[in-house]
């Protein structure tokens, strides 16, 4: 059985089509850690992926890390798609358009390499994995051919690929890159997400981490204002939790644009020291008076 695998081995995180987690990387040597979430077992040694994330590295060949994390990704992907612990893997993989040409070859080779299977444990399943082919696609370019209409219905067009620590750019005519366009930036989310801590930090005293300032509740998409609170920790929240705000006053779901948008209104209830909780509203399930004739 062979199946196709896209990861994207980005700086700040690796993605593949079901699954995301930090580009971090600890090594415990041959000492099991405390936990088995992002446990690679690999070459009789133990390591957690997802853990915070590594200094920047411009060249990702240089130590074993991202191969790791490669193993890790290839794990996550396989049990979102519920497929067995074995099999055969081909895999896609994307570099800056700057580098694409000089790093390819190296890439390629690294991902490929000649022992096969690999054989791994993650997260206490073994898998036996046979990495058949490796191909590298330019970044961003690789991504625009999904939308083929963007490319007829403009001549000329700029593509601007925002990553964890570059941001690549590079004009498209008629549909064919630029080459001499290219250029890559080093102002991707990581600089985002420093400046934001030190600017935290020198007005609040507060030192956040990347998962506090990522994190933000709001309401509706469409609906800039919509937006209760920022950068609020919640621990480990779940589908189904009840999310409890006091002293809002008028503010309610009249602040969402439910109708034009076809989303669920939910419940209002009100409470007092009297009669306690209220339904005065049921929920609604607008795309049904959308669709009414």
């Amino acid at each position: 059985m062979s199946i196709i695998i896209g990861i994207d081995h980005g700086y700040y995180a690796i993605k593949t089509a079901h699954c995301s987690f930090p580009a971090g990387l600890t090594s415990y040597g041959e000492h099991e850690p405390y936990t088995r979430q992002g446990l690679l077992e690999f070459g009789g040694c133990f390591f957690v992926c997802g853990s915070g994330r590594q200094p920047i590295q411009r060249d990702k060949t240089m130590n074993d890390n991202y191969y790791l994390l490669t193993l890790a990704a290839i794990a996550k992907e396989i049990h979102q798609r519920g497929l067995p612990p074995e099999c055969s893997v081909r895999i896609a993989a994307g570099l800056p358009l700057t580098s694409f040409g000089r790093d390819k070859p190296k890439f390629k080779d690294y991902l490929l390499r000649s022992n096969q299977p690999v054989n791994f444990k993650f997260e206490g399943v073994e898998y036996s994995i046979t990495i058949e082919e490796v191909a590298i696609f330019p970044q961003g370019y690789a991504a625009l051919m999904t939308e083929t209409g963007c490319l007829q219905d403009e001549p000329s067009m700029l593509l601007m690929d925002l990553g964890g620590w570059t941001v690549d750019l590079m004009r498209i005519d008629n549909a064919i890159p630029v080459a001499d366009t290219a250029h890559s930036l080093e102002l991707g989310m990581i600089r985002c997400v420093d400046d934001i801590r030190e600017q935290v930090r020198r007005e609040t005293e507060l030192s956040l981490t990347d998962a506090q300032i990522e994190n933000m509740l709001a309401g509706q998409p469409c609906t800039v204002s919509d937006v209760v609170v920022k950068r609020f920790p919640l621990h480990k929240p779940q589908l189904h939790d009840i999310l409890v705000f006091e002293r809002v006053g008028a503010y309610s779901v009249t602040e969402g644009i439910y109708l034009f948008l076809s989303r669920p209104l939910p419940r209002i209830y009100f409470w007092t020291e009297g009669e306690g909780l209220r339904m005065v509203r049921d929920g609604v399930h607008t795309d049904l008076l959308n669709s009414e004739k």
